[in-house]
């Protein structure tokens, strides 16, 4: 049976480029669709490595199919690809840091309140998302306060409000948990406007 090492090259080189964008989508989505931690660090630094050899391999298959086959011009397009494909899956890991940094609330509302505006108010800064109405919920994120460290506390981790917009001139504010970067909480507020936190995963 011949090996046709042109197709060969090219899929062992794409198997990296597909394999990361699935992890990286299962990771993403998971935060910002469900408010869920599924942890790929583990599965994914594995991955990585492997992928540096396929990449090599298909590199040395494609440059096999060049003296075999005899096919230069789409031997050179494969080449292209799979190379054009490194830094992709560079930039894939570099959004995986920003995002393992943020932290993720999922708010529900069981206040009997429609909310305007949602706001999250840091020490210096201020993070906007959309209304929240009676008996619904809202994924939103930001990135907490890091500053500079003292006694092992962040600067600011403990000084984050959450603002709550109820008419047109008026906004509630409440001091929120203490998120650290990377962890996801659901926080439920009642009908006493009293937040009660849940802790989806620990980082400290």
């Amino acid at each position: 049976m011949k090996v046709n090492f042109l197709k060969t090259g090219f899929w062992i080189g794409m198997i990296p480029i597909f394999g990361v964008t699935f992890l990286f989508l299962l990771f993403y989505g998971s935060r910002e669709v469900f408010a869920l931690d599924i942890n790929v660090d583990g599965i994914g630094f594995l991955f990585l490595l492997l992928s540096s050899l396929l990449v090599l391999t298909g590199i040395i298959s494609t440059l096999i199919s060049i003296f075999t086959q005899k096919q230069i011009k789409k031997s050179v397009f494969v080449l292209l690809i799979i190379f054009l494909s490194i830094p992709v899956i560079l930039e894939i890991t570099k959004l995986h840091a920003n995002i393992s940094s943020r932290g993720y609330i999922e708010l529900v509302n069981e206040s009997g309140i429609n909310f305007q505006d949602v706001q999250i108010e840091e020490p210096d800064e201020h993070h906007f998302f959309s209304k929240l109405r009676n008996k619904k919920s809202q994924i939103i994120y930001f990135h907490p306060d890091y500053g500079t460290y003292n006694e092992k506390q962040l600067a600011g981790m403990n000084q984050n409000y959450l603002l709550l917009q109820t008419t047109y001139d008026n906004y509630l504010k409440i001091k929120i948990p203490t998120i650290h970067p990377g962890e996801i909480h659901k926080i439920i507020i009642d009908k006493n406007l009293n937040l009660t936190d849940y802790h989806i995963n620990k980082i400290e």
